[in-house]
């Protein structure tokens, strides 16, 4: 059983490592590795890319649409519920209300923010900046930084 436990532990660790490539000072780690070819691709931001009428782009008012269908009160149900706050709306289901609350509003706001950067909407911006805030109030209630945590002492016995 030991010897079951040691290659899926090992894969989490050196996949990472050994799939991450050169940084962009051409090492591996500390080791120095001469570029094959010239690069000629660089990075470049979302909002440098513009959809032509067409699938991808009603794929894009598709997602955007959603995205604003979602209720940003109901994204901080949880973080309210524990830091004793009044409750606005009605708590999302399924992953959003088991114990892994968070993750969800985390998900929705990394969409949120790549849908700013991609379509310069306002909406999108409006909504994390409101999710933070609301987020920044419950962490202000616990008082020691956490935002959804139960607190460690409680679930210690302490």
């Amino acid at each position: 059983m030991k010897h079951m436990m040691v290659i899926p532990v090992a894969l989490m660790i050196g996949l990472p490592w050994a799939a991450a490539g050169p940084r962009g000072d051409g090492y591996y780690g500390k080791t120095k590795v001469a570029p094959k070819v010239q690069v000629k691709a660089h990075p470049f931001g979302l909002g440098q890319v513009k959809l032509f009428p067409g699938k991808f782009k009603r794929a894009m008012k598709v997602n955007q649409n959603y995205l604003l269908g979602l209720d940003a009160d109901r994204m901080v149900w949880p973080y309210r519920e524990r830091a004793g706050l009044p409750i606005k709306g009605e708590r999302y289901g399924g992953w959003a209300r088991e114990d892994i609350v968070g993750q969800t509003t985390g998900h929705c706001m990394s969409a949120l923010s790549l849908m700013y950067a991609s379509s310069g909407d306002q909406r999108f911006k409006d909504r994390v900046d409101y999710i933070v805030s609301e987020i920044a109030k419950d962490q202000k209630m616990h008082g020691d930084g956490r935002t959804v945590a139960p607190d460690l002492r409680e679930v210690l016995g302490e």
